[in-house]
C-alpha cells in the first residue's frame, strides 16, 4: 500500500508538472490533447512500473496479478485525482481566463472537424454556415464552459479510471507479476 501511495503521488507530481511547463510555454499548449496525454501517459507507464518493481523487489521476488492490480489501480487513481484536481484550481482560480482558452480551442477543433466532414459529404455552404452559428451559440457556448466545472472534472477523473487506466491497471500487472514458485 505505501508503493502504491508513493508512486500515486509521483504520478500526480508528474502530471502537475507536466500541465504545469505546458501553462508556462503557452497556455494553450494545456488544450492540446496528444501533447498532454502523450507526455503523461509515458510519465504514468514509466511509473507504474516502477511501483510494481518495487513492490515486487519488498515481496522478495514475488508479484501475484492481483497485489500488481491493486498497486497500479491506486496509484493511477491517486495520480488522475490530483492532477485532475490541480488543472481545475488552475483553471477556474489561478486562471479563470484558461476557460476562455480552452472554448476558443474547443470551437476551433470542432470546427476544422466540421469543415472537414462537410467538405466529404459536400455539405451545401449555407448548411455549413448553420451548423457553425449554432455551434457558437450562447447555449453551446454555456454547454461547453459546463465542461470546466467542478462536477464535470469529478467525472472526467471517473471515466479516466475506465480508459485509458483500465488498460494501465491490467496490462502491466499482468506483464510485471511473478508468481511463486509451484504455483
Amino acid at each position: 500500500m505505501k508503493t502504491a501511495l508513493k508512486y500515486g503521488v509521483m504520478i500526480g507530481v508528474a502530471s502537475i508538472l507536466i500541465l504545469l511547463i505546458s501553462y508556462l510555454i503557452n497556455p494553450a499548449l494545456i488544450f492540446n490533447m496528444k501533447l498532454g496525454i502523450g507526455l503523461s501517459s509515458i510519465a504514468t507507464v514509466v511509473l507504474l512500473v516502477l511501483a510494481l518493481r518495487e513492490e515486487r523487489k519488498i515481496n522478495e521476488g514475488i508479484l501475484t496479478f492481483g497485489d500488481g492490480l491493486k498497486t497500479t489501480f491506486i496509484a493511477y487513481a491517486i495520480g488522475s485525482f490530483m492532477s485532475i484536481l490541480f488543472g481545475y484550481t488552475l483553471m477556474n482560480h489561478i486562471d479563470p481566463s484558461l476557460i476562455d482558452t480552452g472554448l476558443e480551442y474547443s470551437l476551433e477543433m470542432t470546427e476544422s472537424a466540421l469543415n472537414g466532414i462537410a467538405d466529404l459529404v459536400g455539405m451545401p455552404e449555407a448548411e455549413k454556415d448553420k451548423q457553425l452559428e449554432e455551434m457558437r451559440s450562447p447555449e453551446k457556448v454555456a454547454e461547453l464552459r459546463d465542461a470546466f466545472s467542478f462536477s464535470s472534472n469529478m467525472v472526467s477523473f471517473l471515466f479516466t479510471l475506465l480508459f485509458p487506466g483500465l488498460l494501465f491497471w491490467l496490462i502491466i500487472p499482468a506483464i510485471m507479476k511473478k508468481n511463486p514458485q509451484g504455483v
